[in-house]
């Protein structure tokens, strides 16, 4: 359970799988995100708590071009096979 320790606070934070004071490579196993105080999967970013929320596409998720520079976009393929990652 998440509690806030003052009535009215939001937080921002990630849960992560493991310990990254000990291998900061864990710091890429995000599991979940609180974004203004709403908890989200990040698979797919719907809301945990409620269900009701959807996060709204960010500002390069709406535009219609490819600003990522081609080494950039092979780099993040290889990560995401890697790590498993579905968008």
């Amino acid at each position: 359970a998440l509690h806030l320790r003052q009535e009215g606070i939001e937080a921002d934070i990630v849960v992560m799988d493991g310990e990254v004071l000990t291998d900061i490579r864990r710091s890429e196993l995000i599991s979940k995100t609180m974004i203004n105080g709403r908890l989200y999967d990040v698979a797919d970013m719907s809301e945990q708590v409620s269900g009701d929320a959807k996060l709204q596409p960010l500002f390069f998720e709406r535009l219609n071009v490819n600003a990522m520079p081609a080494a950039t976009a092979k780099a993040v393929a290889e990560k995401a096979k890697r790590h498993h990652w579905v968008h």
